[in-house]
């Protein structure tokens, strides 16, 4: 009888232990997530103020190619249309 009881005791506490870990491990993907999203919009907000302050015709710096407003894929949307040039 004691075994048993200290198989089940053993149990509950290795029980307890994942769901404290799983809530842990869930707050650190999170707080990552969030930090990634928000890196991701810093870059984007960068990346179009650097498009309204270049002179015409503005060109990308990497390719050289024609960079536009209608060329900009937006990221989490930001109050845009779905449909894009890539689309």
């Amino acid at each position: 009888m004691e075994t048993e009881h200290c198989i089940k005791e053993c149990c509950a506490e290795t029980k307890q232990r994942i769901k404290e870990c799983r809530v842990e491990y869930g707050a650190a993907v999170g707080q990552r997530i969030k930090e990634c999203r928000e890196e991701a919009e810093q870059r984007s907000s960068d990346h179009t103020l650097w498009l309204h302050h270049r002179s015409h015709p503005q060109e990308c710096p990497v390719c050289k190619g024609v960079v536009g407003e209608d060329k900009l894929v937006p990221l989490y949307g930001k109050g845009r249309s779905v449909t894009g040039p890539r689309m």
